[in-house]
């Protein structure tokens, strides 16, 4: 029976010692957030744009989601004009 409890005790304080680590995990994002430095056309100021990106994609299929989005926003112009090294 004393071997009962003490595991009993053992599992527990093992999962306090865990808990503030399951607690703050829901908190950590499934996307990287990427900031795109585009020059406005006509103009020689520069534009940061934010993308959001899933985490657990290849460098390729995360620079095409960057592309799409830069077009969708209106930057398809310059994207065409200019060649990036992959990231």
């Amino acid at each position: 029976m004393k071997f009962l409890v003490l595991f009993f005790v053992a599992l527990a304080c093992a999962h306090a010692v865990n808990l503030p680590y399951i607690i703050s995990r829901p908190n950590d994002s499934s996307e990287e957030e990427y900031r795109v430095i585009v020059p406005i056309k006509g103009e020689t100021d520069v534009d940061s744009v934010k993308v959001k990106v899933p985490r657990l994609l290849t460098p390729d299929v995360k620079q095409q989601i960057i592309k799409q989005t830069l077009a969708a926003r209106g930057y398809g112009s310059i994207l065409a004009s200019t060649t990036a090294a992959p990231l």
